[in-house]
């Protein structure tokens, strides 16, 4: 439950968008018209407020976005009569909203508990000490030391000790491995019950894990193609439908049918 609370905090418009849906639910329930459109109104303004100010937004540059689009199809339909099918294209345009702020915050969440498997600092041996330092000052062989819970901050070879290491976050393995002298450890895995001295063998950047946690995160921030082709057709398929229906509109034959929509 606790868990569940916080995934509606951290997405706000979960919140926006279940009292679009209810107001929309007791505009079809309400018996009365002029409440059904008030509570429609309501529907309107909850859901497709954060959308007509964004679209208004992208306006200003010269960009017609699906947004306004959408929120004046809507409004649209609430003028020819039918509030119930606007409310229900906001409802749903919202809807859709939520639904990728969820997935974008899921992604970033996951790239969030990478990091933390990743330690800041490393115990290194110096001059016969251990002291510790931060992973960037290590050095291409030094000697780090991990002890029984911690988590391994360096990609190197076992020189002395032995222990489980859950390496999951690199390899997927569910089960832990048991490393000895000689073995491969990788930064952000789990050290077990048993005590690690490891020889690094590349920097603190260049470890695999450090790679993982760069293509994960280019991954987020770059558009595929697809994304990025959409992006320039939906200004384009905007003003089209507009021209369209204004063309329609002007038109005989669309006025009167609009008009005998209406009645």
């Amino acid at each position: 439950m606790r868990a569940m609370i916080q995934k509606l905090r951290d997405v706000p418009s979960i919140g926006t968008t279940a009292l679009c849906a209810l107001f929309g639910v007791m505009g079809v329930l309400s018996p009365n018209p002029m409440w059904a459109k008030a509570f429609y109104g309501a529907s309107f303004a909850v859901g497709g407020y954060d959308k007509l100010w964004d679209g208004l937004k992208s306006l200003s540059r010269g960009r017609f976005e699906i947004d306004l689009l959408m929120v004046l199809a809507a409004v649209g339909s609430a003028a020819i009569g039918h509030w119930e099918d606007g409310a229900m294209l906001i409802f749903i345009f919202a809807l859709s909203g939520t639904l990728e702020d969820i997935a974008l915050g899921r992604t970033e969440r996951s790239i969030a508990a990478l990091m933390k498997m990743r330690p800041d600092q490393a115990r290194v041996r110096r001059d016969d000490e251990e002291v510790w330092v931060g992973i960037e000052s290590v050095e291409i062989g030094e000697t780090v030391i991990v002890k029984s819970g911690e988590n391994i901050p360096v990609d190197g070879a076992v020189v002395s000790g032995g222990s489980s290491v859950n390496q999951a976050t690199i390899t997927g393995e569910s089960l832990p491995v048991n490393k000895t002298e000689g073995d491969k450890v990788y930064a952000g895995t789990m050290n077990g019950q048993g005590f690690l001295e490891i020889r690094v063998e590349c920097p603190a950047t260049d470890t695999v894990f450090s790679r993982i946690l760069k293509l994960v995160e280019q991954a987020q921030s770059d558009a595929p193609p697809t994304h990025a082709f959409l992006k320039r057709f939906e200004s384009v398929y905007a003003w089209g439908v507009v021209l369209a229906t204004a063309g329609c509109g002007s038109c005989p034959d669309g006025a009167a049918a609009t008009r005998s929509i209406g009645r």
